[in-house]
């Protein structure tokens, strides 16, 4: 990669390579700004004595990077020189650098019926584009639940989070489990981006049976004050739910995650009976004697740390019941898909 210093009006290049015809995409400039540039919007201009090319800031292929563009690097025998403009927000300030030499173009090889990328967007293209992009931020995102297609009967537990909205160039992008409700009357616990790390207390916790491990639970007296031994060694997350999903670019192209239950759930599995027999099993929200208080959950998708929207619906989970005699566990430590009920609300 080549290195471009631009100090103030001065730029210079180091880490020359060699250029040669027909290359796209194959040259790339890095540059490092003195801190008169840290205000000033950027644009790069390409120039090879026949041709000039002006790529704004905001289509550089990463921050303080951007790509030599092919047409300047067509002609065999051209001096391929780059040189930067910068403009304050008021437009009362333009700072234009130096022209700085990146070396000649070498001839290079011709394929026949060679097809290369598409050509450089002018100026005005590159501004509508943005125009697009920023239209595109403030389209709503927001996530809708429904069972998978394949769940016809209890033998499967996918549940598919629908994406609307959410663009797979504007940044890392994540879906959240931001609040989980449990119990009659429904106490709402937060787990969110922006409290992720904080210690569980008054409006955060993290659910699951590591939160239990070691302290009673219940009542705090009679037979429902139990207290749990350490998380298990094959329960994952130290026994707390995983939140985060993070979504490849080929989630949010097809539209949509697919999580299963039946693994996802699992740090929210707790023994139900005093003596400590994960064969008969509850999960937190179920209380004594076998009331039934599902778990609501609630997600939201998140953009660089940002929350952008939420889901629409909510999903509601419970266990059927345990049993004395069979392990809600399948022999892979799966959670047999038979012990959940789900519904989307």
């Amino acid at each position: 990669m080549i290195e471009i210093t631009v100090t103030k009006a001065d730029a210079a290049a180091a880490n020359l390579e060699t250029l040669t015809s027909g290359m796209v995409n194959a040259i790339f400039l890095h540059f490092t700004f003195s801190e008169e540039w840290s205000a000033l919007s950027k644009v790069a201009v390409f120039t090879n004595g026949t041709t000039t090319i002006d790529i704004l800031e905001a289509e550089w292929a990463s921050p303080d990077t951007c790509a030599v563009p092919p047409e300047i690097l067509s002609l065999p025998g051209k001096t391929v020189k780059v040189g930067l403009r910068g403009y304050s927000e008021d437009g009362k300030t333009v700072l234009p650098t130096t022209m700085c030499s990146l070396g000649s173009v070498k001839p290079g090889p011709v394929a026949a019926n060679d097809s290369t990328s598409a050509q450089s967007l002018p100026v005005w293209e590159q501004l509508r584009t943005q125009m697009a992009k920023v239209e595109q931020k403030l389209t709503p995102c927001y996530t809708t639940l429904k069972k998978h297609k394949s769940q016809d009967d209890a033998a499967s537990h996918t549940l598919r989070i629908s994406l609307h909205g959410v663009d797979y160039k504007v940044g890392s992008t994540a879906i959240y489990v931001y609040q989980c409700m449990r119990r009659r009357h429904r106490s709402t616990y937060w787990r969110h981006p922006s409290n992720w790390n904080e210690e569980p207390g008054e409006g955060v916790c993290k659910l699951g049976y590591g939160q239990l491990a070691t302290h009673a639970y219940g009542n705090g007296e009679g037979v429902f004050a139990v207290n749990y031994p350490e998380v298990p060694e094959w329960m994952p997350n130290d026994g707390y739910l995983k939140t985060v999903m993070s979504l490849h670019i080929r989630h949010i192209r097809q539209g949509h995650y697919d999580l299963d239950l039946t693994t996802w759930l699992l740090p929210l599995l707790k023994p139900t009976n005093e003596e400590m027999d994960w064969q008969k099993c509850g999960m937190i929200g179920i209380q004594g004697e076998g009331t039934v208080a599902p778990l609501l959950f609630k997600f939201c998708v998140v953009v660089d740390g940002r929350v952008v929207g939420e889901s629409k619906n909510i999903l509601a989970v419970g266990l059927r019941g345990g049993s004395e005699d069979t392990s809600p566990l399948n022999d892979n430590q799966t959670l047999k898909p038979g012990c959940l009920y789900t519904s989307i609300r």
